[in-house]
Formats: structure tokens, C-alpha cells, sequence
């Protein structure tokens, strides 16, 4: 609908350039014309370049498209404040491209459809670029009272896990927080999933999700230009992160190292709670339920209060028992703490 009410604005603006190209040469060339020709060359030039302008619109278009990525969305997608952006963008294209043509307007015959040819591009060009900037152009960045760095893109495991509901309400963790649409789009496609596992995520997802908005006001959704992209989401989410220079909020440990590799700012809820359990020293003496068979041979495990794996050696023989066992080393990881212990 946009593309072919620009056409046909731009058809009567060829229309007209037509008529003022004619009415310029009558003079020189069609005074000893007769009345009926001179109308009839206003008719054939008027329409010849209304129809031109019309065809050239859209080729331009396909050409802008083709240089600056397709549209990204239609008109009815469009939020209020996108549609403001864009409409400062091609003022400020059409002021520059009219500063540029002040020289060119003098030219006879062509300067005015140069001028014309140039504010069509300039103001694509200003549309363009301010809608691809929108999420930069914000009251509070102009201010800046909000780094890029403090905005935080949730990974999905965050939002299905749920612990950052409750590190939200303590003040631990602040806004802004960002959810893109394809992690909405991935909690909907679980939610939807014949899997009941799944599903069952998908739906604590969204349920938290909708808790979390409804708690904290600075949580934005935003659609971003890899929603419709055939790649996998959490490489979505680290193109978006690194473009936008955005910190990433996780609970997935491959995610975080990726990030960290990419130099992506990563928090990761995990490392939170474990630097939050309680604290083990190597020699002190714990009593712990040996509930199941480690890894290694022999090996038992069992957890604290607080969910911490205890892993003891030579512990499998006492698996269902509560045993008195002697921390040997702890170990700390993005996928939380291990203590490693035997039977005193």
C-alpha cells in the first residue's frame, strides 16, 4: 500500500514536471503551432512522464530494497513510534535533499526533475536509516542516563526458568531488559509443541514472562531484523547482542562462553546463585544423603540444602544413607559448584 501511493504521488509529480517542460519550450518551439497541437503535446508529455515517473518508483524502489536489505515489515506492523521515525527520516532526507539541490534548480529543462530525482532518494535514504536506528533513538540515550551495555537481552532458558523473577523484585539485577521476537517466537513454538515436556516450558515461559512485564515496567519486546532469519536462536541472539553492543542474560553455559569469546557482556543467573550458596572449605566436615551413583567408579552423590552437587569419593556403597564426609576441593562453574568430598 506504501510503495503504490508512493507511485502514484511520484506519477503526478512526473506529471507535472512534464507540463512545466512543455509550458517552457512553447515559446521557442510551438508559437506557430496551432492551438490543438500545443494541447495535445501537453497531454502527450504530461502523461509520457507521469507514466515514466509511475514505472521509475517502482524500479527505484526495488533498487533501494536491493541495496539497504528488504522491508522489514508492512505498514499495518508498524508501531506509532516507528512510523514517527520514519516520518523524521524523510523530513530530514527531503532537507538535505533540497539543500543539495539549490544549485541545480537554476539548470532549465532539467533541473526540476534532478530535484525531484533527489528528494525521492534522499527522503528513502533519511526513512531508511532512522527506522533501522530506531531502538538507538531513544528520550533516555539522548539523555544519557542508559548506557547500550545496562539494556540486558533475556535468553529464553531465563525467562522459563524464573529465578529472575524473584532477582528482579530484591533490586539485584535492574532494567532495561529486552526481549527480541524470535525468543517470544521460540516460547510460543515450545508452548505449541506436541511434546508435553516442552510444552509444559513453553507455557511456564510465557506465564513468567507475562509476570515479569506485569512487575517490572522497563521490560521492552521489540521485533529485530533476524526474526524471520533460518538460523538458530541463540545465534540470533549473539548477532543481535554484538550489532546493538547489548548485554546478554543467560542461563546457558555454551551461550555464555560463546559470548565471552565474541566479547559479548554475559550475566549469567548461574554464577549468581552459586556465588550465593554456601561456602565450603577444603578440611571441614559436612553431613550429606548419599542419594545416587557418580560418574566415576564408586563414586556417590548427594546435594545440600541449597542444591549444591556433592560428589563422594568411595561414596556408592553408602547411596541412601546420611554420612559425615570431609570436603577435599570445591570447583566453580558457569553450570554451578561442585564439592568434592570423602567419607571421614
Amino acid at each position: 500500500m506504501l510503495i503504490k501511493s508512493l507511485k502514484i504521488i511520484l506519477a503526478i509529480s512526473g506529471g507535472v514536471t512534464g507540463f512545466t517542460i512543455v509550458r517552457v519550450l512553447q515559446d521557442e518551439y510551438l508559437s506557430a503551432f496551432s492551438l490543438g497541437i500545443k494541447i495535445s503535446a501537453y497531454i502527450i508529455v504530461t502523461t509520457f512522464f507521469a507514466i515514466l515517473a509511475y514505472f521509475i518508483t517502482g524500479k527505484l524502489m526495488q533498487m533501494v530494497s536491493r541495496t539497504f536489505g528488504k522491508a522489514e515489515k508492512t505498514v499495518s506492523d508498524l508501531s506509532l513510534y516507528e512510523i514517527l521515525i520514519s516520518f523524521f527520516g524523510l523530513l530530514l532526507g527531503l532537507i538535505v535533499a533540497n539543500l543539495v539541490a539549490i544549485p541545480l534548480k537554476n539548470i532549465e529543462i532539467i533541473g526540476g526533475p534532478i530535484a525531484v530525482i533527489l528528494n525521492i532518494f534522499f527522503g528513502l535514504v533519511g526513512m531508511y536509516l532512522l527506522y533501522r536506528k530506531r531502538d538507538e533513538i531513544t528520550l533516555s540515550n539522548f539523555r544519557g542516563l542508559v548506557a547500550k551495555e545496562s539494556l540486558k537481552v533475556i535468553d529464553t532458558c531465563v525467562l522459563i526458568d524464573g529465578r529472575l523473577n524473584e532477582v528482579v523484585k530484591t533490586g539485584f539485577i535492574k532494567g532495561p531488559f529486552l526481549i527480541p521476537s524470535f525468543i517470544l517466537m521460540e516460547l510460543q513454538i515450545l508452548a505449541d509443541s506436541n511434546d508435553s515436556k516442552k510444552r509444559s516450558r513453553g507455557k511456564r515461559g510465557l506465564e513468567l514472562l507475562e509476570m515479569l512485564k506485569n512487575d517490572n515496567a522497563n521490560i521492552l519486546i521489540k521485533d529485530t531484523e533476524y526474526d524471520r532469519m533460518a538460523i538458530e536462536t541463540d545465534l540470533k541472539l549473539i548477532k543481535y547482542a554484538q550489532k546493538h553492543k547489548y548485554t546478554i542474560l543467560t542461563l546457558d553455559y555454551n551461550l555464555n562462553k560463546v559470548a565471552g569469546v565474541t566479547g559479548i557482556k554475559v550475566l549469567n543467573i548461574n554464577d549468581l546463585s552459586s556465588s550465593l550458596q554456601t561456602m565450603a572449605i577444603p578440611g571441614e566436615t559436612v553431613q550429606i544423603d548419599i542419594q545416587k551413583a557418580g560418574k566415576e567408579e564408586n563414586q556417590g552423590i548427594g546435594y545440600l540444602a541449597d542444591g549444591t552437587m556433592v560428589i563422594v569419593e568411595n561414596g556408592k556403597q553408602f547411596i541412601g544413607k546420611n554420612m559425615e564426609v570431609e570436603v577435599t576441593s570445591v570447583t566453580q562453574t558457569s553450570a554451578g559448584r561442585l564439592i568434592f568430598t570423602k567419607v571421614s
